[in-house]
């Protein structure tokens, strides 16, 4: 029997395993061989190109506050691996992570078989979900819907947010691949709420066989500035709140919650408790000495289009300019980098690319190469994603916008100085270093002025 590992020697194991391969089989191994079915709770399972975050968070906040007992699985994380598995919104403890962690390395061991990344994390989350007493388990699909780990159980209520193109080695390159693959995740008895306003055949033809909702048809959305959905079964039209979640994903939540679920809380009381509700980098906004700040997870086309049609215009009444928007940027090469740059680039005045140290992660020479050739001019190349932060912080002016975007893993590198500037604790912390004229690539503007200089910082990135 190998030794039990310590959540620390745990978090470095986890980091170095594959997180690409679809490891459904092994996971159905561990849930019978670990008798991880609930017996009392129902599963919902989650899936969408964007969006699932946000429906899982939703969905949760509004079971917690209408009496319920849930347990949670999601991903990524930003800023610890615990927020992956929460217990009636909370993470999970670390005694109990570890714990069970180190069972799910000894059934693996009996059964002789290999875990990664995923699904590790999926089992240890259902270990811990057996002694949770939840009514519901809601669940996040890593990538598609058939075949990811968490069609190992069997889904009362299935979410599809959104179908969109992303993972294509997997998923494939139509729509239509897509949201057959997340169709995966229904079983003869799973009931269906779908909030993609544009649905694929396969999605609409599950629609009609699985008590499906659909937007649309039983409820439609307004998500512009003044957000709210109307939920046309009853002719009743609720505000929601501007909380960074899509309302798309908020509606659909509330939508299950009163028609599947059939919870005992009227839908004003459910709206007024997603008041509260937001996620870490889902347009996420806030000002500190004159500059604002907007933290976005987009990291594809779908989810740029939706982060642009939602940047606040940078300008007066008059429509007059007033500000730049200095996006701080990095990005996993095999994402479709050129469609994402290119809905991004007219809302974007100049560019500070940032490494991230990763294996997917595209080089920050190339990124700004590929900038450059699209047609942009203001860029700054530097060595980590801090560092570009840090010059973006440093050649911003009141009235200006720093975005950072483009992953998960950007936002998570910069957690510790969004968070700290967020809560306003202190002031913004003044980014120092040496200079040196090889630090940064530097790619002189063609537009408007904007002084950009090579700077190094010694520091090193985690990615998380």
């Amino acid at each position: 029997m190998s030794q039990a590992r310590s959540l620390n020697d745990w978090e470095n194991w986890l980091f170095q395993q594959s997180r690409g391969k679809s490891q459904l089989p092994v996971v159905r191994q561990l849930v019978e061989f670990l008798s991880l079915k609930p017996q009392n709770a129902q599963i919902i399972s989650v899936t969408g190109t964007n969006g699932k975050g946000g429906f899982v968070k939703a969905i949760d906040s509004i079971l917690l506050a209408c009496g319920y007992r849930t347990a949670a699985f999601t991903s990524p994380h930003i800023h610890k691996l615990n927020e992956r598995i929460t217990h009636n919104g909370s993470p999970i403890e670390d005694d109990d992570f570890q714990c069970a962690l180190n069972q799910v390395s000894e059934a693996a061991e009996q059964l002789g078989i290999e875990t990664h990344f995923f699904d590790t994390l999926l089992v240890a989350a259902l270990i811990s979900f057996q002694s949770a007493d939840a009514d519901f388990w809601i669940l996040e699909v890593g990538i598609g819907g058939e075949h990811d780990p968490v069609n190992a159980l069997d889904a009362d209520y299935v979410a599809i947010t959104s179908i969109g193109l992303d993972h294509q080695e997997f998923l494939g390159n139509t729509r239509e691949s897509v949201a057959k693959d997340k169709c995966g995740l229904l079983r003869s008895h799973s009931k269906l709420v779908s909030s993609e306003p544009d649905p694929p055949e396969p999605l609409i033809h599950a629609a009609r066989s699985h008590s499906a909702l659909i937007v649309g048809r039983d409820f439609s959305v307004i998500d512009q500035s003044n957000k709210a959905f109307t939920d046309i079964l009853c002719n009743e039209t609720y505000p929601l709140p501007d909380n960074g979640l899509s309302a798309y994903s908020q509606a659909a939540a509330l939508m299950m919650a009163k028609y599947q679920l059939k919870v005992s809380c009227s839908m004003s009381d459910m709206v007024s408790c997603l008041k509260k509700v937001s996620l870490f980098g889902r347009l996420q906004r806030f000002e500190q000495d004159g500059i604002s700040y907007c933290i976005d997870v987009a990291h594809n086309v779908q989810a740029m289009r939706y982060l642009t049609k939602h940047l606040l215009p940078l300008e007066n009444k008059s429509g007059k300019k007033t500000g730049r928007r200095l996006a701080v940027l990095s990005m996993m090469s095999d994402k479709d980098v050129k469609g994402v740059l290119s809905v991004l680039q007219d809302s974007v005045d100049a560019w500070f690319v940032g490494e991230l140290r990763m294996d997917r992660a595209m080089k920050a020479s190339e990124l700004g190469a590929l900038l450059h050739e699209q047609g942009e001019y203001m860029i700054s190349v530097s060595k980590n994603i801090r560092q570009a932060f840090g010059r973006a912080q440093q050649l911003a002016s009141p009235g200006d916008e720093i975005l950072v975007v483009g992953s998960f893993y950007v936002v998570s590198a910069l957690y510790s100085k969004l968070n700290s500037l967020m809560q306003q604790s202190k002031k913004s912390q003044e980014y120092s270093g040496d200079y040196t004229d090889d630090d940064a690539i530097i790619l002189e503007s063609q537009k408007q002025p904007l002084a950009i200089s090579s700077h190094v910082d010694s520091g090193s990135d985690r990615a998380k």
